[in-house]
């Protein structure tokens, strides 16, 4: 994947963290990523996203029976 694809991925999991301040799992990350931007990706590509985009916004962890993510909204990296 080049620089350009990979930067398009990163932004594409930041905006479906956006629409879903309550949280959202990783296998529904994955499924919203192909569905909404045709985007195939792994949980360990995605975690090294949510690493990237944690040096920019704060994204919150949680486990209530399996990760889920979120970060506050209004935390826009446009």
């Amino acid at each position: 994947m080049n620089n350009a694809d990979q930067l398009g991925k990163i932004v594409a999991v930041e905006r479906i963290l956006q629409r879903h301040p309550g949280g959202i799992t990783m296998k529904q990350i994955i499924d919203k990523l192909y569905e909404e931007y045709g985007i195939a990706a792994d949980r360990r590509s995605i975690y090294n996203n949510i690493n990237v985009l944690t040096r920019f916004i704060p994204i919150f962890v949680e486990k209530r029976g399996r990760l889920v993510f979120s970060c506050l909204k209004g935390s826009d990296t446009e």
